[in-house]
């Protein structure tokens, strides 16, 4: 699982971000790279997933509010963490958590701005495909292996910090596995990927639409 991971990066990392096809490089290497893989040894070793929605799972109105909270703190938690370093946390690691922002922002200029790439590659590339690609890495082969030795709930805590980790980005940590754990609960409940797949979808689509929207206002990101 570890090399698929760093594979796709390095795929990443030899690419030129100034092409065109930038975006659809980049998800055609998730494709490659984490999809794919996972997708083999998931039907070899015969993981079996209903890829369809559970119907006959029903889901209580207060499990939309949780995931909608949890995706807020996600989309929050840069700013929660900058707040708490102003007051608690000596002047180092504040000037290391700016940059660390700067480096981010460059990072989103070109990857999320429609000003720079067409709106739909921005949302097949940053939005759908790690949704589907992650997953399936993620909740469908590393969640799985786990459990084959601990129980549930730290083989989706064990997920979500490896899935927070890999992600390289210490201003959003704790939302990253928030949320990772509430997908990783919703796959366990519904037995099925759709549900996690549209989780993360969301996520990074309300990530996509505040960036351009604090662009086209102006609003200091």
């Amino acid at each position: 699982m570890i090399f698929l991971v760093i594979f796709s990066q390095v795929s990443i990392l030899l690419i030129d971000s100034n092409t065109d096809n930038y975006l659809l490089a980049l998800a055609l290497s998730q494709y490659l790279f984490l999809f794919l893989p996972s997708y083999i040894i998931l039907n070899y070793l015969k993981y079996n997933f209903n890829m369809k929605f559970p119907i006959s799972v029903k889901l209580h109105s207060y499990h939309f509010i949780v995931i909608f909270l949890i995706i807020i703190l996600t989309q929050l938690s840069g700013n929660l963490i900058f707040y708490l370093t102003d007051i608690i946390f000596p002047q180092e690691l504040i000037d290391f958590l700016e940059k660390v922002s700067q480096s981010l922002e460059e990072t989103y200029d070109y990857l999320l701005s429609f000003k720079k790439n067409s709106p739909l590659i921005v949302i097949f590339a940053i939005a759908l495909t790690p949704a589907i690609c992650e997953e399936f890495l993620f909740r469908g082969y590393l969640q799985n292996i786990l459990k084959q030795k601990y129980s549930i709930n730290k083989s989706i805590i064990i997920t979500s910090l490896v899935f927070s980790i890999v992600h390289l980005n210490p201003l959003s940590f704790l939302g990253i596995f928030l949320l990772s754990c509430a997908i990783g609960f919703y796959k366990e409940k519904t037995n099925s990927l759709k549900i996690p797949i549209l989780i993360h979808f969301i996520n990074n689509f309300i990530s996509i639409v505040l960036y351009n929207s604090m662009i086209l206002f102006n609003i200091e990101i």
